[in-house]
């Protein structure tokens, strides 16, 4: 009886025992020992893409003709393009070097179109999403500035040009929020041309400031940049509303659920924060002496000129249920951002007061009246939840704001109600602050 060969399996089972038990380098040391096993194994050793593309540019470099021939009857392309995920990384890398590169605008833009026309065609759209293959976004923001016909062809080619992607820490960009912030004016006059929302698109990812819906974008750049008026203008000519307010999830939602630190465990119940534009500009505002930044003071006037008709949003308190949301953790009242981010030392800086003053006159903090407010914030102030800040420039900024809100008191029917508690409140505060 002859022995069993290993070269008389059935093809079927061929194909069973070596795509599960051996590597392609195994299989090309077994077809070296019997030219059975060869004409069944290399099918198999060239139905892989990868492995042929190897091939092909093994044979090339080495002059094996034969080798090539084999190649080319297998499907391999005399190109040899490498189709792995590693190429299309390097050229993404590649691509993003170039748009912060210090190269001249001339030659970025040259090796830009260069890399674009030679390495993205079929392996980038075919294989892979539309942004890893055309990251539209790192384009527009480029330092060098891509010039408006590379963006047009990377749009051409698929790009969406409303998606948002994940920007710095916990935060998004849409294409229109990018020529927001790069300054691009033509960009912005493009995107909307090929189908950009001036209202920007929902995200079910991180959106910590909401950066990614234009409004809150070039509130942002109106707190920080020299252009932000300038884009700021070009975005309400746009039919952007300058009052638009948007909930968004928190970045602890991505994945549905949340970390709660003090019980050490996860909650399942979303968890969303609400976001203005004029919280997105208090939010943004730089040290207040840098004279190279704009004035902030000018800055909030011109934002309100601007938000006639502004209204604080209902009152919710933080962690309350939004019909239709889940919990909503709601932006501050104004002045509160600023006290919250600055500190009370602040207060003693004429551009600070000023900016509060400003909120004040035009009510901005109405979903909290005065009197309420100042009864909470002498009650943060006052030792009750920490210990007090008694340095000379937090006294002196504790007064003026005292006094700014005592000269602004609004004198209703809420207020009447709760004057009486208000002068204990008071003694008390004061009594602390003299020991």
């Amino acid at each position: 009886m002859a022995e069993p060969r290993l070269d008389c399996l059935p093809m079927e089972l061929f194909v069973m025992v070596f795509e599960e038990g051996c590597s392609e380098s195994d299989i090309a040391h077994l077809v070296r020992c019997n030219k059975r096993l060869l004409e069944k194994l290399e099918p198999i050793i060239y139905s892989s893409p990868d492995s042929l593309s190897k091939a092909m540019k093994w044979a090339c470099l080495t002059g094996n003709v034969d080798l090539v021939r084999n190649c080319i009857y297998y499907g391999a392309s005399i190109w040899t393009k490498k189709r792995r995920f590693k190429g299309i990384e390097e050229f993404r890398y590649c691509a993003k070097k170039l748009c912060s590169s210090r190269l001249s605008h001339e030659q970025s833009s040259s090796l830009l179109r260069l890399l674009y026309e030679k390495a993205i065609d079929e392996q980038g759209r075919q294989k892979w999403d539309a942004d890893t293959a055309l990251p539209l976004i790192t384009l527009i923001r480029s330092p060098a500035g891509a010039p408006l016909d590379l963006i047009r062809q990377v749009l051409d080619d698929g790009a969406d040009p409303n998606e948002p992607r994940p920007f710095k820490y916990r935060d998004s960009l849409s294409p229109l929020s990018a020529a927001i912030i790069a300054n691009s004016e033509p960009a912005f006059h493009l995107l909307p041309e090929r189908g950009a929302d001036i209202h920007g698109k929902s995200v079910k990812f991180w959106a910590k400031t909401g950066l990614h819906l234009p409004i809150f974008a070039a509130a942002m750049t109106l707190a920080v940049a020299d252009h932000g008026k300038a884009m700021m203008q070009l975005c309400l000519e746009n039919g952007a509303d300058i009052n638009y307010e948007r909930i968004c999830p928190d970045y602890e939602t991505q994945k549905g659920r949340r970390w709660i630190s003090g019980k050490n465990q996860y909650s399942d119940i979303p968890r969303y924060t609400h976001h203005t534009s004029l919280n997105t500009f208090l939010n943004s505002i730089k040290p207040f002496k840098y004279p190279k930044l704009p004035n902030p003071v000018e800055r909030l006037s011109w934002f309100l000129e601007h938000a006639t008709g502004w209204e604080a949003p209902p009152v919710t308190s933080s962690g309350s249920d939004v019909p239709g949301w889940g919990r909503v953790d709601r932006s501050t009242p104004t002045v509160d951002t600023l006290l919250h981010k600055w500190g009370l030392a602040r207060l003693s800086d004429a551009g600070f007061i000023e900016i509060i003053r400003i909120l004040l006159r035009h009510q901005t903090t109405c979903d909290c009246p005065l009197s309420s407010y100042l009864t909470n914030f002498v009650y943060s102030y006052s030792g009750y939840y920490e210990d007090l800040d008694k340095t000379p420039k937090s006294r002196d900024g504790l007064a003026a704001f005292t006094t700014l809100l005592l000269e602004n008191w609004d004198f209703n029917t809420r207020s009447l109600l709760f004057f009486e508690d208000f002068d204990d409140v008071l003694a008390n505060f004061i009594s602390k602050w003299r020991t």
